[in-house]
């Protein structure tokens, strides 16, 4: 290496020229291939992951919940009602299931590409995690669909999505119930329960906030899907 100032030879590692005093630059490492800035530490570009049928899928898995919710706000005699809320039940596993695999994915097929602030696992993780399952989930969709969307798009998607979340949440609290029940045993003694319990679903207002996530939810899954298939080739 020579000294820009004086031109003598500079030994690598000297921070500054003998003969002139002037400062020696060390040229900059270019990143390793297929690591982009901003990308998640250590975390590289890969093969692409099919996600266009499953996530059609899951569009159709979420839309079903949102009209079984709706449906369970006109009365019913006790035998539909709880043949449809074992029916909400069994839908919102299939729902659940299928969004976690497709969030899976879907992040797997950003890695490397635009700022991800979460690794892939927690793509699953952020959801059971307690408090972080708060924000977690909407910070991995929030950077996957970032991922493939022009600058100027990415205010009406974070539209979208701030209203899922909203709704999402207001779902479970307003499903949030005290409970005091009181169980008399054969010798007489009272047993008195008293807690907190949430079940989605179980009022009017978590049925409507509930629907209202599974619509919103159905559209990102739809759009960022789509996108990322029509781009694969670029992957």
């Amino acid at each position: 290496m020579r000294c820009s100032g004086c031109g003598q030879d500079v030994l690598e590692g000297e921070p500054a020229c003998t003969r002139c005093g002037e400062s020696v630059m060390t040229p900059a490492m270019p990143a390793p291939p297929g690591v982009a800035l901003g990308s998640a530490v250590g975390e590289a570009s890969r093969p692409h992951v099919a996600v266009g049928r499953l996530g059609r899928v899951t569009t159709v898995a979420l839309v079903a919940n949102a009209l079984v919710l709706l449906v369970r706000l006109f009365p019913f005699d006790q035998a539909t009602a709880n043949a449809l809320g074992y029916l909400t039940t069994g839908l919102f596993l299939v729902a659940a299931i299928l969004v976690l695999v497709w969030c899976y994915r879907a992040r797997t097929n950003v890695a490397g590409r635009g700022r991800q602030r979460r690794a892939r696992g927690w793509a699953v993780g952020g959801w059971f995690c307690p408090v972080v399952n708060l924000w977690f989930p909407l910070q991995i969709m929030s950077d996957i669909e970032n991922a493939d969307l022009p600058p100027g798009d990415r205010i009406r998607a974070m539209r979208v999505r701030g209203l899922w979340w909203t709704c999402w949440l207001a779902a479970w609290l307003t499903a949030t119930y005290l409970y005091d029940t009181e169980t008399t045993l054969a010798d007489g003694t009272v047993n008195r329960n008293v807690g907190v319990a949430a079940n989605l679903g179980d009022t009017l207002l978590s049925k409507l906030f509930g629907a209202a996530a599974a619509v919103l939810l159905a559209v990102s899954v739809y759009r960022i899907s789509t996108r990322q298939e029509a781009a694969r080739t670029e992957y």
